[in-house]
């Protein structure tokens, strides 16, 4: 299907062009460098960079699919590619898609400065932060439309998606070790 492998290739492409902008082009002022961004994890303790990444990943991967594996409808025609990618995309992807933007674009509404403060933007552009805010929820969804994933038991994904979780917290938890560590 011609609509499947271009969706992926666009959100493939616009979700890696994403990444590569942000960790290669953005420039950001001095008192970010040495702020938020160069303490321990830099843009790794935000979720949202987490987010960009998984997506990123499963949209390359699923391009790859298309183009080299299998897009088979009958559960035991499938190929081990096209399996990952159904876990990825309906244990950690969608539901970490949906949360990401949900949550920012709630503290957003709420009060910017909690999330994004004012200052970023002069040097963050807005389809930037589209791109890593918004375009995620149509991508996702349009993924649910036109590609058919096969769901793993509900306890394997919720134990997926709390696993996934657990990680990123845990992670989140040293990162604030080492700031306090590098405060003292």
């Amino acid at each position: 299907m011609v609509v499947r492998e271009g969706v992926h290739l666009l959100f493939s492409s616009l979700f890696v062009f994403c990444i590569y902008y942000d960790l290669n082009v953005l420039k950001l002022p001095d008192v970010l460098r040495q702020g938020v961004y160069s303490e321990a994890g830099g843009r790794l303790k935000f979720l949202t960079f987490w987010n960009i990444f998984i997506i990123a990943f499963f949209f390359v991967l699923s391009l790859i699919n298309d183009v080299f594996g299998t897009r088979a409808e009958d559960p035991r025609k499938r190929g081990k590619l096209q399996k990952f990618l159904d876990v990825l995309f309906t244990v950690v992807a969608f539901p970490t898609g949906l949360f990401v933007a949900t949550c920012f674009w709630s503290l957003y509404l709420y009060d910017r400065e909690i999330i994004f403060p004012l200052i970023f933007d002069a040097f963050f552009p807005a389809w930037l932060n589209h791109l890593m805010h918004t375009v995620i929820v149509p991508a996702v969804l349009v993924e649910m439309i036109f590609v058919h994933h096969f769901y793993p038991r509900r306890i394997y994904g919720v134990a997926g998606l709390v696993a996934f979780f657990g990680i990123y917290l845990a992670w989140i938890h040293e990162i604030g070790r080492a700031s306090c560590r590098e405060r003292v």
